[in-house]
């Protein structure tokens, strides 16, 4: 059985123009950048929300030891700070 062209074949053949569904006809030419823009949009949302999660736990870290650390005294008398320990 022989294989049929197909219509990009057959217009490259011809010198016809394939003309699209009048469904799938795009409105404008910037509807590629609308996507994209919307893509570069929810990157910045997940790189700042990534950031913000991360600095947050860093918070939580540092005053859970800032926390547990002990506070020596300001005593001048004692520079070493060792005369009596805070917690």
């Amino acid at each position: 059985m022989p294989e049929l062209p197909s219509r990009i074949d057959m217009c490259i053949h011809t010198g016809c123009q394939i003309s699209q569904p009048r469904g799938i006809v795009p409105r404008c030419r910037g509807a590629g950048f609308i996507l994209w823009e919307i893509m570069f949009a929810l990157t910045i949302f997940c790189i700042v929300g990534i950031a913000l999660t991360s600095a947050l736990h860093q918070a939580i870290d540092t005053s859970m030891i800032v926390r547990d650390e002990p506070v020596h005294s300001c005593d001048p008398r004692d520079p070493a700070g060792t005369a009596d320990l805070v917690r």
